[in-house]
């Protein structure tokens, strides 16, 4: 009777052990998955020669790899090249060219990507057999030229400024033709310049945003005696004023 129950024991242990081990082996792809794709997504140069990254089991170039392009994973499309790390349209470069982000260019003598895509040379330097070569110029600010004595902007006393070559009073800008209100502001020949602004000269006056004759208003039908009178149909303006140049046809009330 003992021996039946300890072989029964022993039966129920082994029972116990063999499910707890299935539920382990269960469960173990799950823990492990998130660990796979931690390794084979983060780069590491540990184990692999530069200028290469671990990822996952393999070494990738991440700047040409194109199932690693840029990063671990990352995979290019189809009709793609990884070019300097980036997924670009695939063209095919002549000899002695690469294909830098979409563009067919000779790495040997590029100054803005010299020796690799990228890789500008300072400057003052220039792109020789892939690497950037000279001595790279200092950046200068060119001096200002001193006034000369006499001569110039620098040259003017206080309330004179230099316009046109010469030192001008100021205070001429005022009625100035030529400089009315600032330096080289001209009225036209119809203007004149009365306290730094171009009006109307003597004679004329602003009819329609121009500056008319006011002889012309002793013969201009549109603006006959002032600006905008308008003589009537069959008549004709003289000496500034309306008249009538057609006998009126009889019965029309309206002719006068």
């Amino acid at each position: 009777m003992v021996s039946l129950q300890k072989s029964n024991r022993a039966r129920i242990s082994i029972n116990v052990i063999s499910g707890l081990l299935w539920v382990l082996s269960a469960l173990l792809p799950f823990a492990v998955s998130p660990l796979r794709a931690w390794a084979q997504t983060t780069p590491s140069t540990a184990t692999c020669p530069a200028p290469e990254s671990q990822c996952g089991t393999t070494c990738a170039d991440l700047a040409k790899d194109l199932s690693n392009c840029g990063s671990c994973g990352n995979t290019c499309q189809m009709g793609e090249n990884c070019a300097a790390g980036k997924c670009t349209p695939r063209i095919t470069c002549k000899a002695g060219q690469a294909n830098c982000s979409g563009r067919c260019l000779k790495l040997s003598k590029d100054r803005n990507n010299c020796g690799a895509c990228g890789n500008a040379c300072a400057s003052g330097q220039k792109c020789t057999k892939g690497a950037c070569t000279g001595s790279v110029r200092a950046k200068t600010t060119a001096p200002v030229p001193s006034p000369i004595p006499g001569i110039g902007p620098g040259s003017c006393s206080l309330g004179k400024e230099w316009c046109q070559g010469r030192c001008v009073d100021t205070i001429t800008y005022t009625n100035d033709d030529q400089n009315c209100g600032r330096c080289g502001n001209q009225c036209s020949i119809t203007q004149s310049c009365t306290g730094g602004f171009c009006g109307c000269a003597a004679g004329y006056t602003s009819c329609t945003g121009q500056c008319v004759s006011t002889i012309t208003f002793t013969s201009d039908n549109n603006n006959c005696g002032s600006c905008g009178h308008s003589c009537s149909i069959g008549e004709s303006c003289l000496g500034g004023t309306c008249q009538r140049t057609f006998p009126c046809p009889p019965g029309d009330i309206t002719c006068h």
